[in-house]
């Protein structure tokens, strides 16, 4: 099963899905979301195609907080960028353990 996070699910959610899931989250900004459409990997091969990525803005953050790949309407990566002092533990005991974690520089 791919890794999933607020029930939100790598290769199987819809841009439609991961924008209702959003709204639901008490942490994100009322103007919080905002999408930029650019050229993404396909999911499914190298192929670049058209996608989204949703950024999320959290209550009392200026940069975006968490950021939503999606390429041919499915969910292609979740990046949550930890930054002010906010720990990895404070991240699992909020939302569960990941199922995969990954890191960018």
């Amino acid at each position: 099963m791919a890794p999933c996070w607020q029930n939100l699910t790598i290769g199987s959610s819809t841009k439609k899905d991961a924008v209702e899931e959003l709204s639901r989250f008490d942490f994100v900004a009322t103007d919080g979301l905002t999408m930029k459409t650019q050229q993404i990997q396909d999911i499914n091969s190298e192929n670049m195609v058209n996608g989204e990525v949703i950024f999320i803005k959290c209550l009392n953050k200026l940069e975006p907080c968490i950021e939503l790949t999606i390429a041919n309407d499915k969910l292609k990566e979740i990046y949550i960028r930890l930054d002010g002092g906010l720990m990895i533990n404070q991240i699992i005991t909020k939302f569960g353990s990941p199922d995969y974690v990954g890191s960018h520089y």
